[in-house]
This record gives structure tokens, C-alpha cells and sequence, in this order.
């Protein structure tokens, strides 16, 4: 493997390690999510878009500790080191080795255009860590329509493709939804001069519940 390249996993070295979650991803969608990412430079790469919000939010909570939870190509952690040098960003992901160390809690946590990638019957498991890791505030963005890749198998990139109505009450079961806001596709990244994914999408920003 290309050592310049970031060390994607395949699933026969994911089986072997003690770093491997079943509960948070299957051995036959990290193959998938390696292969996206090999093949797609773009794959994953849509982070740093949010690094304002994300910045404005670790100012409002008084924080500079931010895990970007399902990191991907890790471009929220560069687009805060350029804009926002003072904020600290971890990276969590599954499917990258040296991203994949079981994160702990941190103050906020930012979780872009993941959720609906994860597979359906992992996303509870998903959602419970995602609260273990959030210390004080969140920032969730989920998209809710068709991506413009597709797996192997055939379905669309964005596995999980509900309404905000569905997403609510399982958020809600962990989290306070303090704000939700709505961006229709051209609303989305107007800097860019396009349109990343054509498909809307909603921004919950929220704080964990404690028993």
C-alpha cells in the first residue's frame, strides 16, 4: 500500500484487530467503505464545509475540544487547523486505521454527513456512542436524499433515507434537540459555486441526556 495514502482497512486485517466494533460497522461494509474511499477522493471529504458552525458552537459552549465522529477524509480537522487554530480536533473512524482507536469524551461532538451511511442495524449502537462521547454539545448534519454513489451491491451510498420525522424520536431518546435547521441543496456550500450533494439536508445541534 502507498504509505502517502491514508490506511484504509480491509476486512480480513478489521477481523484480526482488538480495535474492531461489530456493533458500529460489519466486516462486509468496512470492504465497502475502504473501497469508496480508495476509489472516490472525494468520498468522505465533506467535513470541512461546516467548520463555521462547528467553531461558532465550541465558542458558544466554551470549549476548544471538538471529536469529529466518522472523520472520513479528515478535512473538518484541517479546515479548523487553518481558520481556527485554537481548537483542538479528534477523529474517530471505523474504517481508518490510524483513525480508529475507541474514542473517549470530548466537550463536543461533530458528526457530518455520516448518519445516514451507517447501516440500519447498527444505528442504534451508533447513536449510543455517539452520546457516550459527547461531554457537553453536538452538531449532527444528516442528509435526506440519494447520494450520487453507490455500493457494490447496488443501493445508494445514503443507506439510511428517512424524513426528519424518523430521525426525531431516535435522537430525542438521547439527546436534547435544542435547534434544527433545514438546507436545501443550493443552500448548502454557496462559497463553492456548487452543489456537493443534491439532496437536502437537516443540522441538529443538541446535548446529551443523562439517567
Amino acid at each position: 500500500m502507498d504509505q502517502m495514502k491514508p490506511a484504509w482497512v480491509a476486512a480480513d486485517v478489521m477481523a484480526r484487530s482488538v480495535m474492531y466494533r461489530p456493533e458500529v460497522i460489519s466486516y462486509e461494509y468496512v470492504d465497502e467503505m475502504a473501497r469508496l474511499h480508495m476509489e472516490d477522493r472525494a468520498y468522505g471529504s465533506s467535513g470541512g464545509a461546516w467548520w463555521a458552525e462547528i467553531a461558532k458552537l465550541a465558542d458558544e459552549v466554551g470549549t476548544t475540544d471538538v471529536l469529529d465522529y466518522g472523520c472520513g477524509k479528515g478535512t473538518l480537522a484541517d479546515k479548523l487547523g487553518r481558520e481556527r487554530p485554537d481548537i483542538t480536533v479528534a477523529e474517530y473512524d471505523p474504517a481508518i486505521i490510524d483513525k480508529w482507536d475507541v474514542p473517549g469524551q470530548h466537550d463536543i461532538v461533530a458528526c457530518l454527513d455520516v448518519l445516514e451511511h451507517i447501516e440500519y442495524e447498527k444505528l442504534e449502537a451508533v447513536l449510543d456512542d455517539i452520546h457516550r462521547c459527547m461531554g457537553k454539545a453536538g452538531m449532527l448534519s444528516i442528509a435526506h436524499g440519494p447520494a450520487t454513489r453507490w455500493l457494490a451491491d447496488g443501493r445508494n451510498a445514503h443507506i439510511i433515507l428517512e424524513p426528519t420525522e424518523w430521525w426525531k424520536p431516535r435522537l430525542k431518546e438521547r439527546f436534547f434537540l435544542h435547534k434544527t435547521q433545514w438546507f436545501e441543496p443550493t443552500a448548502l456550500f454557496p462559497d463553492r459555486g456548487k452543489v456537493r450533494d443534491p439532496c437536502p439536508h437537516s443540522i441538529w445541534f443538541v446535548t446529551p441526556r443523562t439517567s
